[in-house]
C-alpha cells in the first residue's frame, strides 16, 4: 500500500458524482480495509477498482486471520486488532464465521518444547495445552501418534470469496462509494485519471470534491 499526499485537485465523474477526499485504487481486502479506516476517521471515501467484482490475492487465499506466531510486540498487537476488527464487521456485515480457533498438533518431543515456549511468552496468556490423552477426548479423530496440541482461541476463518464482496456492500450501506470497472493512474503532475472500460479517458479535475489522499493498493 502507497498513500500520496496529493496537492489540491478536484474531481467529477460522468455520473452523479459524490464528494470525497481520499480515493483507494484497488478494492482488495487493504483497499477495502484502507477504505473503512479513512471513512472512519470521518473521510469521504471513493473506491475505484478495475474490476466488477475481485478476482486476485484477496479471493484466493483461505480466509485465515491468524494471530498466534506472530511476531512479538507490535506485531502481534496488530494482528490480534486486525482479528477484533474482523469479528466486529462480520458480524455487522452478515458475515459467516466458519471456524473459530486454531489447533497446533505436535508429532514429535522437539514440536512440544517448540509450543510450550510459544505459551510461556506475552502471547501465551490465552493458549492451552492438550495432553494426548486431553486431545484424544476432545478431538477423537486426532491420531493416537500425537504427543499433544496447543490451542489458540484467537483465529477466525471466513470464506474470502464471499467475504469480500459482502464487506463492498456492508461498506457502501456506510456511505463509501464505489466505482468499477475503471482505470487509475497517477499522473506526473499529482493528478488522478480514470479510464473506463470504454476506453474513454476522464480526468478527475473538475469541481466536485477536493482529493487530500490518494492510496493505491
Amino acid at each position: 500500500m502507497k498513500p500520496f499526499k496529493a496537492p489540491e485537485v478536484k474531481i467529477k465523474f460522468n455520473m452523479n458524482a459524490q464528494k470525497s477526499d481520499v480515493v483507494v485504487v484497488g478494492s482488495g481486502i487493504i483497499g477495502l480495509a484502507s477504505a473503512w479506516a479513512a471513512h472512519s476517521k470521518g473521510h469521504q471515501v471513493l473506491v475505484i477498482d478495475k474490476e466488477h467484482h475481485s478476482i486476485g490475492a484477496s479471493i484466493r487465499n483461505f480466509g485465515f486471520v491468524t494471530v498466534t506466531g506472530q511476531g512479538q510486540g507490535e506485531t502481534w498487537s496488530r494482528a490480534k486488532r486486525t482479528r477484533e476488527i474482523w469479528q466486529e464487521i462480520a458480524e455487522s456485515a452478515g458475515i459467516n464465521i466458519l471456524q473459530k480457533g486454531l489447533l497446533v498438533c505436535a508429532q514429535r518431543p522437539e514440536a512440544v518444547s517448540v509450543l510450550k515456549e510459544l505459551m510461556a511468552t506475552s502471547q501465551g496468556a490465552e493458549l492451552t495445552w492438550l495432553d494426548q490423552s486431553d486431545l484424544l477426548r476432545e478431538f477423537p479423530e486426532s491420531s493416537p501418534e500425537l504427543l499433544g496440541a496447543m490451542f489458540s482461541p484467537h483465529e477466525i476463518r471466513v470464506e474470502s470469496r464471499l467475504a469480500i464482496e459482502q464487506i463492498k456492500v456492508w461498506l457502501k450501506s456506510k456511505g463509501i462509494h464505489f466505482l468499477q470497472n475503471s482505470f487509475a493512474t497517477w499522473t506526473h503532475d499529482g493528478g488522478l485519471t480514470v479510464n473506463g472500460q470504454d476506453r474513454k479517458s476522464t480526468r478527475l479535475n473538475s469541481s466536485h470534491a477536493n482529493i487530500s489522499y490518494a492510496v493505491f493498493c
